[in-house]
């Protein structure tokens, strides 16, 4: 299955850190009404896919309070992506769920990756993906949520090593906090503080 197109399209706007932010801004003054047909998550997933160069598709998943041991897929952009959650959930291994026990997971080119095998003997299967970037957001201080970038491009996220060097703390506001998380602000936190 390919990945969908995001309803966003890169443009010079956003590779300035002003162009950036007025995105961001554009963006958080339509929260709680869906765009493109959206939820506002979706959509803030999919304007990061148009930030990070070679992303694709993108997803996030959660740990429930209900019970830590079942992570879900809160939003994400594609099918590929939510598809591609799924088979960590049923393996339970894979690069979402080892950030968040860890760090920052980037997969270079999943056709050489030797982690995780019961994951990559079926998302090798599930379609085009070939790069995966996991980066834990904290909430209260624990890892419980993993930002998930997909790309058909190997190698596509090591140029995201500089900019998520540590210290790199951002605040996600709403709409994170309209699907139902108990503290609507999550943390990215790189250096484990």
């Amino acid at each position: 299955m390919a990945p969908t197109s995001v309803p966003w399209r890169r443009s010079a706007a956003v590779d300035t850190p002003a162009g950036a932010a007025a995105q961001l801004i554009r963006l958080s003054g339509q929260i709680g009404q869906p765009v493109h047909g959206q939820d506002p998550l979706t959509e803030a997933l999919a304007l990061a896919c148009t930030m990070v160069p070679g992303a694709v598709c993108a997803s996030l998943t959660q740990l429930t309070d209900a019970d830590p041991r079942r992570p879900r897929t809160v939003a994400a952009t594609a099918v590929t992506a939510a598809a591609l959650d799924a088979i960590e959930y049923q393996t339970g291994q894979g690069p979402a769920l080892a950030a968040i026990a860890d760090s920052t997971i980037i997969v270079s080119d999943l056709t050489t990756e030797t982690r995780w095998p019961a994951y990559l003997s079926r998302a090798l299967i599930a379609g085009p993906v070939r790069a995966v970037l996991s980066y834990p957001l904290t909430r209260a201080g624990h890892p419980d949520t993993t930002l998930n970038l997909y790309s058909t491009s190997p190698t596509a996220f090591w140029v995201c090593q500089r900019w998520l060097a540590p210290p790199c703390q951002v605040w996600l506001a709403p709409p994170v906090g309209e699907v139902g998380l108990a503290d609507p602000r999550l943390e990215l936190d790189v250096d484990g503080s």
